[in-house]
């Protein structure tokens, strides 16, 4: 990841810098329990990849959310400078997670 790179995850704001990324994930982190992926599909056009699948995250309360996801990380000289998360904005719970870890000042 570069310096100056970009990270938004769906609804949140954007975070710019890898220090305030590495935070703003690190908290996120600490709001779930766990999480998996399922890979559908990925493509790489010049300095772009983009993926999608499934994700699964599960909550501290032990509730599971599984939620459609499509990723989209730009690249410079190999390292990401922007990296989009996008996931289904109607999976309200999944939002509530991200949005409550940018109220604790994540995001």
């Amino acid at each position: 990841m570069t310096a100056d790179a970009c990270f938004r995850f769906g609804n949140a704001p954007a975070v710019r810098g890898r220090e305030a990324i590495e935070g703003a994930v690190r908290s996120f982190f600490d709001s779930i329990s766990a999480l998996s992926h399922e890979l559908h599909e990925q493509w790489s056009i010049g300095e772009v990849a983009i993926c999608t699948g499934t994700v699964t995250y599960t909550r501290r309360d032990g509730r599971s959310l599984r939620a459609p996801f499509a990723n989209v990380l730009k690249l410079r000289a190999g390292r990401i400078y922007d990296y989009r998360l996008n996931s289904n904005k109607s999976t309200e719970s999944l939002t509530e997670i991200a949005l409550s870890s940018a109220r604790q000042g994540a995001w």
